[in-house]
């Protein structure tokens, strides 16, 4: 039956993944991802997933793109591409980084990982020295979603934003920003830092 050779081939796909024969498992796994099981599909995706990131970061993105296209649901479709937006931004691609954390904070179903999509967004801009785009986007996390796990670094990244604008004006955020984040996370591993900055 079909659903029985999607379940063995999906079974072969992980066993060349375990034995690193990882071309020969993406094939296979291409195909089951493309199956009639919904479900086997998805672990399917998931697992090419996992072996995008063995590769190198150039690598995984045409991996990535093509998962990205057999995606049936917005939360598979936030997985792979906050995926994605991780690795354009360990390539230094920030503006496709920053599209690809967009659709997220769009699509995203928790507040973690639309939390995650802004910071991305911001650390893209903090890397490439446009500060006050950085500010205003860790903002949006220390506002809109305090409770998540990001938003204490994204506190510590609005003083270092304003200090690193490094006018007499900013120095007023960078204090306000470091004072906040050593009351709120004292027992944060960045406290001691940002009591001295």
């Amino acid at each position: 039956s079909v659903q029985l050779r999607l379940k063995t081939q999906f079974a072969m796909g992980l066993l060349f993944s375990a034995v690193g024969r990882d071309a020969e498992a993406v094939k296979i796994l291409k195909v089951v991802a493309r199956g009639e099981d919904k479900e086997l599909a998805a672990n399917a995706r998931l697992q090419l997933i996992s072996l995008a990131e063995k590769e190198s970061p150039a690598k995984a993105i045409p991996i990535y793109e093509e998962i990205l296209q057999t995606a049936e649901t917005d939360h598979e479709k936030a997985l792979i591409l906050t995926r994605l937006a991780n690795v354009y931004y360990k390539l230094k691609l920030y503006d496709q980084c920053i599209d690809a954390a967009e659709k997220v904070a769009q699509i995203g179903e928790s507040p973690e990982s639309i939390a995650s999509a802004y910071y991305l967004q911001a650390n893209c801009y903090f890397d490439t020295k446009d500060f006050q785009k950085a500010i205003e986007l860790y903002r949006v996390i220390t506002e809109k979603y305090p409770a998540t796990l990001i938003a204490p670094n994204a506190l510590f990244q609005i003083g270092l934003s304003y200090q690193r604008i490094g006018t007499t004006e900013s120095i007023d955020g960078s204090v306000e920003a470091f004072t906040r984040f050593y009351k709120l996370y004292p027992d944060n591993p960045s406290a001691p830092a940002a009591y001295y900055y």
